[in-house]
């Protein structure tokens, strides 16, 4: 006997009908609806060259039984293929004109758009009017970024004058001032939202996590989009990858985004580590809301100016759309030294605030995980 097990009205793609029982849709068919219903018909706005106003079909996801923050991470990831998708038509058409594609190069290799598009680097403005990049932030939606509590305070090591900070750059992994290595966005900061619960000290240890409020959305792109975020359990024995600006070990900053893989430490095992180094900005040490990552031999470990950044791994694009996306699993906190062996770096468990990611970014949500 067959039964159909999806409905049109329901699923938000160009559904047909399967038989049997729902295991039988396959990723295979789940890309083949997305790409269809993308590439409707949709006319070009009259020069083709200007792929920069498309419109594409809007993603229905069901909100049943599902945290708010999943609903967005596949919403986000739609809007994202829906761009890439007619930039390709827009492309095609734009080249009968032009007589070529246009390309990204950098000193003689291509430049790949969209690595880690989430990366955004937190500025602030000095006296004589330049910036200066401290911080690192992962972009979570077109209006909030995800950093560290102690950002908010950060330039006040350097610059006693200065308060809060003023932008976040986006679309770019080079910050310096060369004009040839592409533009880059800026945002201005609307609000910097730290966890209430977060003492407003820079060297306080503990819910060491922000939101940043842009003062306009982030057009998603390539390589500007929103990260998903993590909200399982963190397992054992696995891999993931840091991003940022911060020191290298020449014991400069680096203008250009930098990353590196490291291993995540069980509890028990961290605690050995770093628990020793307490103090009273972190009288108890290691606790549920942190958790440490490095590499024992001390190659791999973030440091000055990557605070805030994430900690991600890489996983298949939600429902089925080709290609991968970054889920932010932690947030740099604090570490007890740059690169030294058996000194591993504490991360803030984005899991354990995802209520108040939810409530502050998606209020007008309904969220069953969070009363």
């Amino acid at each position: 006997m067959t039964r159909p097990i999806i409905l049109a009205n329901t699923c938000g793609f160009a559904c047909v009908v399967l038989t049997q029982t729902p295991h039988l849709t396959t990723k295979l068919e789940k890309k083949i609806r997305i790409q269809e219903e993308i590439e409707k018909d949709i006319p070009f706005d009259g020069n083709p060259c200007n792929y920069d106003k498309f419109t594409h079909p809007q993603p229905k996801t069901s909100k049943d039984g599902r945290r708010v923050s999943d609903m967005k991470c596949e919403e986000y990831s739609w809007h994202y293929w829906a761009y890439v998708t007619e930039k390709k038509r827009y492309d095609a058409e734009c080249a009968k004109i032009l007589g070529n594609r246009r390309t990204q190069i950098y000193g003689g290799m291509a430049v790949k758009p969209g690595d880690f598009p989430h990366m955004g680097a937190v500025g602030w403005r000095l006296p004589n009017d330049t910036l200066t990049f401290l911080c690192g932030s992962s972009l979570i939606s077109p209006k909030f970024a995800l950093t560290a509590a102690h950002c908010r305070a950060a330039i006040k090591k350097v610059y006693q004058d200065r308060d809060k900070p003023y932008l976040v750059r986006f679309g770019s992994v080079y910050i310096g001032n060369d004009a040839d290595q592409g533009v880059p966005v800026d945002i201005n900061i609307a609000r910097f939202l730290v966890f209430p619960e977060y003492l407003e000290h820079p060297k306080w240890k503990y819910n060491d996590i922000a939101l940043i409020e842009l003062e306009l959305e982030v057009h998603i792109i390539p390589n500007m989009r929103p990260a998903c975020l993590w909200n399982g359990d963190l397992g054992n024995n696995w891999s993931a990858n840091i991003t940022g600006w911060g020191t290298t070990p020449s014991g400069l900053p680096s203008n250009y985004l930098i990353y590196a893989q490291v291993d995540y430490f069980d509890k028990e095992t961290c605690k050995r580590y770093v628990n020793h180094r307490r103090n009273r900005n972190w009288e108890k040490g290691l606790i549920e809301h942190q958790f440490c990552a490095g590499k024992l031999n001390g190659s791999a470990d973030t440091c000055q100016g990557d605070s805030g950044g994430p900690l991600q791994i890489r996983q298949p694009m939600p429902m089925g759309i080709p290609g991968e996306i970054d889920y932010v699993v932690g947030v740099t906190s604090f570490g007890i030294a740059c690169g030294y062996p058996y000194l591993p770096s504490v991360y803030i468990n984005v899991t354990s605030f995802l209520c108040w990611i939810e409530k502050t970014v998606w209020p007008e949500e309904r969220n069953d995980f969070c009363m």
